[in-house]
């Protein structure tokens, strides 16, 4: 059973992440082992960020649980689909505690080895969820969300002789950015010299 002190500072991080991605929704989905036994973060469920559902750890802020800060600070992990895909929030919850062991920054890559069962998405391209640093703010520090979206092997290698930047912004152009969207096909991609 979880603490009073536990309960407090959940209820904290939901209201802070509440006040910049909108109302989440009552589930959570928790993880066994749990993130304190070095098993997966609880993830909440937001659907007013933007259509679709966006998962997001809710464990590594409001306390120093061994997390690697990178550019953004300490952070919580998010990532997005057009629709409910448990995969999606079960592969969040699983990197939250690697992320105590290695440090994931924006502009940062890591490979899915077929995750998916698909083969279709290569990747995880790390990345902020909006052209500016998403922040939010809890018991007086700073904490920053940190997007994976899921990118093809094609993708991977357009931003490979380009640059992470300029894949969002051809994924932007064809909807799929914030998503990660299992069995897509790869974004018109231009010629390359």
């Amino acid at each position: 059973m979880k603490s009073e002190s536990f309960k407090q500072l959940w209820d904290a991080r939901c209201q802070a992440l509440e006040r910049v991605l909108g109302p989440a929704l009552t589930e959570v989905f928790h993880a066994e082992p749990t993130f304190d036994q070095g098993g997966g973060a609880d993830a909440l469920v937001f659907q007013h960020w933007r259509p679709g559902e966006a998962y997001v750890t809710a464990e590594m802020s409001g306390r120093d649980v061994g997390q690697i800060p990178n550019s953004l600070g300490r952070y919580e992990l998010m990532i997005c689909g057009p629709e409910r895909d448990t995969r999606l929030v079960g592969l969040m919850s699983r990197l939250a505690s690697y992320t105590c062991k290695t440090m994931l920054d924006v502009g940062h890559t890591m490979s899915l080895r077929n995750y998916f069962g698909d083969g279709t998405l290569e990747a995880l391209l790390f990345t902020t969820p909006q052209v500016e640093p998403l922040y939010f703010d809890l018991d007086g520090e700073r904490y920053g969300l940190l997007l994976a979206i899921g990118i093809t092997a094609e993708e991977m290698e357009f931003m490979q002789q380009t640059s992470a930047e300029e894949l969002i912004l051809l994924l932007t152009a064809a909807k799929v950015f914030p998503y990660t969207i299992p069995g897509r096909p790869s974004v018109w991609l231009p010629e390359l010299e």
